[in-house]
C-alpha cells in the first residue's frame, strides 16, 4: 500500500498556486462579511491539533500583534477537557483549525 503521510500533502499543496488562490478568495469572502457586522471581541481562541496547531499559533501572534486583539492558540484536547464555560461568553471567539479537515 502506498499512501502519502497527510503533512506532506499539505506541504505539496504549497507550491500549487490555485491552493493560495483558493485561500485569498476566501479570505476576501469572509473578511467582506466580518466588516459588514463589527464585533467587538474581549477575546480569541485558536483552537487546534498537530500542524493545525502551529497555524493556531501564527493566527495568535497575528491576531495579537498586527489586529490588537488578545488570543491564544490552545490544543484541541486541552480545550475540550479543561476549558472553562465562565471564559467564554458573548464578547468571545473561539476558532477552530483543521489544516487537513481529517481532525474531528
Amino acid at each position: 500500500m502506498n499512501s502519502v503521510h497527510p503533512m506532506l500533502t499539505n506541504i505539496l499543496a504549497l507550491a500549487d498556486p490555485g491552493t493560495w488562490q483558493k485561500s485569498i478568495d476566501l479570505a476576501d469572502e469572509t473578511l467582506s462579511v466580518w466588516l459588514e457586522t463589527p464585533r467587538d471581541f474581549k477575546c480569541i481562541y485558536l483552537v487546534g491539533h498537530g500542524s493545525s496547531l502551529y497555524n493556531a499559533q501564527v493566527g495568535e501572534y497575528i491576531l495579537e500583534h498586527i489586529a490588537g486583539i488578545p488570543s491564544k492558540a490552545i490544543p484541541a484536547f486541552a480545550f475540550s477537557a479543561y476549558m472553562e464555560q465562565r471564559l467564554i461568553d458573548s464578547q468571545t471567539l473561539v476558532i477552530g483549525i483543521s489544516t487537513t479537515g481529517e481532525t474531528q
